[in-house]
């Protein structure tokens, strides 16, 4: 079993990305499109966390205020499984809350992603995965590349996620509250 530490996408961009995914469906008969059934952006995923990972989230999310991150554009992940993604700039409140995540959330971790770690972690939205054929890659990008990917998405919450619970209902969710 594993778990994740994100943070879930606000309206209107996590109807954008179920839209996207719904149409990757459609069109290319892609099924298991993302990790999760929620959109949302990973900062640290773990074989588990223990009791104490609760007090570290919410102490981190209510020291930390909401924030926005801007797009990038369009990226892929090339391995054993290949990912299509949204890319989020590196840098400002999202850089600042990963980098805390990462050391307060790791001392409760065992078996930590090092991909995740501050020096190889890139900020993303999974847009295609799972199923995705090599094949599928060029047509997959030319469908996604016709719309424009400029926005500006708030981030106001941390979510612990179970790898077994799919719905956002079962995940442990701490809204932040500081004070810009």
């Amino acid at each position: 079993m594993t778990q994740a530490i994100v943070s879930v996408l606000a309206e209107p961009y996590c109807a954008r990305i179920e839209d996207i995914w719904g149409e990757l469906s459609a069109v290319f008969g892609l099924k298991d499109l993302a990790a999760a059934s929620i959109p949302h952006v990973t900062y640290q995923w773990a074989d588990s966390y223990d009791a104490g990972i609760e007090t570290a989230l919410a102490r981190i999310a209510d020291a930390t205020a909401p924030f926005q991150v801007r797009t990038r554009g369009l990226g892929i992940f090339r391995g054993a499984e290949s990912v299509v993604y949204l890319a989020l700039a590196h840098g400002g409140g999202i850089a600042r809350i990963h980098e805390r995540l990462w050391r307060d959330a790791a001392a409760h971790a065992t078996g930590v992603r090092e991909y995740y770690a501050p020096a190889t972690w890139v900020p993303h939205i999974t847009l295609a995965s799972g199923d995705l054929r090599d094949e599928q890659l060029p047509d997959v990008l030319r469908f996604l590349g016709r719309r424009q990917y400029e926005w500006t998405v708030p981030i106001s919450n941390l979510c612990l996620v179970p790898e077994t619970a799919k719905r956002e209902r079962d995940w442990q969710r701490y809204e932040l509250g500081g004070v810009p």
